[in-house]
C-alpha cells in the first residue's frame, strides 16, 4: 500500500509523486498487487464533488498501474461516503477505456519477462487479443491463476471463479479481475459449464462470444497452472 499520508511525513512533500510512481513500477514488474491511498478525493469529506486536481490524482494513479485506490476520510466520517465512492468508480472506468495505457503497462512488465509464471499469463493475454475474445476466465482455489493473469494487464477483463469466498475478496484486489464464488466440482467439464450458464446469465457474455481459460486442472496442487483453452459461449 502506498499511503501518501505517512509517505508526507517521513519524506519531502515534492518527492511524494515521484516515490508513488517509483513503487508502482517495481511493483508492476515483480507481480505484486498495489493499492494507492490517502487523500485522494479529500475535498469530498465536506462537498458532494470532488476538485478536479482530485480526479486526476485518481485517474494518474490508474494510469501508473497501481491495482486498486482506496478511500479513508472520505467514506470513513464524510459527509458524502457514497457519492465518494459513486465518483471514484467513474472516474477510474474512464480511465480504462484509454488503450494506450495498457500498452504502456505491457512495456514495463516485458522487463521482467523470464519464468513459467509470466509466460503463461503472457500467452492468455495473447491469445485474447489476437482472437478478439471477450474474456480471460480462471478457475482456481488461491487466486494464484488470477494475479498471473491480471499482471499481464489484457485489455479484457478477467472472470476468476472460486469455491472460497476468502479467495474471492483476496482477487477483489487485482487489476481487472471480477471474482465469482461457485460450488465445488471435482472435474473441470462442470466448471466450465458452471462458468458459462453464470456468465450468461449475468450478462457478462453472450453465446457466440470467445473466451480464454487459463487454469489449474482439479487434482493438481495449489498455485499450479497448466491448462489453456480457447471457449466459445453457447
Amino acid at each position: 500500500m502506498i499511503a501518501r499520508g505517512d509517505l508526507g511525513v517521513e519524506i519531502d512533500t515534492e518527492k511524494v509523486p515521484i516515490l508513488q510512481k517509483e513503487l508502482i513500477y517495481k511493483l508492476n514488474q515483480a507481480g505484486k498487487p498495489v493499492i494507492t491511498a490517502t487523500q485522494m478525493l479529500e475535498s469530498m469529506i465536506e462537498n458532494p464533488r470532488p476538485t478536479r486536481a482530485e480526479a486526476s490524482d485518481v485517474a494518474n494513479a490508474v494510469m501508473d498501474g497501481t491495482d486498486a485506490v482506496m478511500l479513508s476520510a472520505e467514506s470513513a466520517n464524510g459527509h458524502y461516503p457514497v457519492e465518494s465512492v459513486e465518483i471514484m468508480s467513474k472516474i477510474i472506468q474512464e480511465t480504462e477505456t484509454i488503450d494506450h495505457i495498457y500498452e504502456i503497462h505491457w512495456n514495463i512488465k516485458k522487463t521482467f519477462l523470464e519464468s513459467e509464471r509470466t509466460a503463461l499469463g503472457n500467452a492468455a493475454r495473447e491469445i485474447a487479443h489476437g482472437i478478439h475474445a471477450k474474456a480471460i476466465v480462471n478457475f482456481t482455489r488461491s487466486g494464484y491463476s488470477a494475479l498471473i493473469t491480471s499482471e499481464m494487464r489484457p485489455k479484457v477483463p478477467i472472470y476468476s471463479f472460486t469455491p472460497f469466498a476468502t479467495t474471492a475478496r483476496k482477487m477483489k484486489l487485482y487489476r481487472g479481475v471480477v471474482p465469482f464464488v461457485m460450488p465445488f466440482f471435482t472435474r473441470l467439464e462442470d466448471m466450465i459449464a458452471y462458468m458459462n450458464q453464470k456468465l450468461k446469465e449475468d450478462e457478462f457474455l453472450f453465446p457466440g462470444d470467445k473466451v480464454v481459460i487459463l487454469s489449474g486442472a482439479p487434482g493438481t496442487t495449489v498455485r499450479s497452472v497448466d491448462f489453456l483453452q480457447v471457449y466459445k459461449i453457447h
